[in-house]
């Protein structure tokens, strides 16, 4: 068997110590740029939105849209209000989803807006309510008329509601049932036997009870007979925006008065912003 020729074992030598060059440049390459990517967040605008309670309390929801203009994901672990670290669990929601703040994430080039609140009280409850006519008058049912949009509370209160149906037909009272379901077509209270008054109409008032924090779309239903009921006959169905959250620190604030606001990241570092209260 003949030997390689000195000049085929130089260049299999050379091919070798290119290609392993090559290997420990990119494995050196991915180390370098492991340590070389930076995390920056740049707070593109921060907002106070006022609001008032029928009390006549106001409250307020501060919006913060940050973008991570780095090379790095970036972990938001709390967030500061004038020097005060907030309760974390106070951080409200992202795209009407409910988002904790602890390991809250933000990826190179993505944008996220946080929203929390500050009260002047302390005491945030309100209830908003819209009437609406028959959507059906040809088939002479039931129908609400009158019900709550919205409810806005902190989490272990409880919020009275009014709910009104009608029955247009007023040769035809039927009894009826309101059932509240959550998202999830959890029961979150009912009446039962409900009677129309001479006129047609039907008053439901009951106190609820706010637990989960978060965005919540809930269903007020007017259904036949409940304790034989399925989802698919109820005479009159509308949903409702159910706001629980709290204030992110229990200091009291007033319209003028500017806050100084600082998310932290795990890395330590501090991104500052202020906006005044409306």
């Amino acid at each position: 068997m003949k030997a390689l020729s000195p000049i085929i074992a130089t260049v299999i030598t050379i091919a070798l110590v290119i290609t392993i060059s090559i290997a420990i440049g990119l494995w050196v390459t991915g180390i370098t740029s492991s340590f070389t990517r930076t995390e920056k967040l740049e707070i593109i605008n921060t907002y106070a939105e006022l609001k008032t309670d029928p009390s006549g309390n106001k409250y307020w929801f501060i919006h913060i849209i940050v973008k991570n203009t780095g090379t790095k994901t970036a972990t938001i672990d709390n967030i500061f209000v004038n020097g005060k670290p907030g309760r974390i669990t106070c951080v409200s929601y992202e795209n009407n989803k409910f988002i904790p703040l602890r390991g809250l994430t933000i990826n190179p080039g993505e944008r996220k807006e946080l929203v929390f609140i500050l009260s002047s009280t302390r005491i945030i409850k309100e209830v908003k309510y819209t009437t609406r006519e028959d959507p059906e008058p040809d088939k002479n049912e039931p129908y609400i008329s009158y019900y709550p949009v919205e409810i806005t509370s902190a989490p272990g209160d409880n919020v009275t509601i009014t709910v009104v149906v009608k029955q247009d037909n007023e040769q035809f009272l039927n009894g009826v049932d309101i059932v509240v379901i959550d998202e999830n077509n959890k029961l979150i209270t009912y009446g039962d036997g409900l009677s129309f008054n001479n006129k047609g109409i039907l008053t439901w008032t009951k106190e609820i009870s706010l637990t989960t924090m978060g965005i919540h779309t809930w269903k007020i239903e007017a259904v036949l007979d409940y304790k034989h009921y399925t989802d698919t006959n109820p005479y009159d169905v509308v949903t409702i925006t159910v706001k629980i959250i709290e204030p992110i620190i229990p200091d009291k604030f007033q319209s003028g008065q500017t806050i100084n606001i600082i998310l932290h990241t795990t890395s330590g570092k501090q991104y500052p912003t202020t906006t005044t209260l409306p």
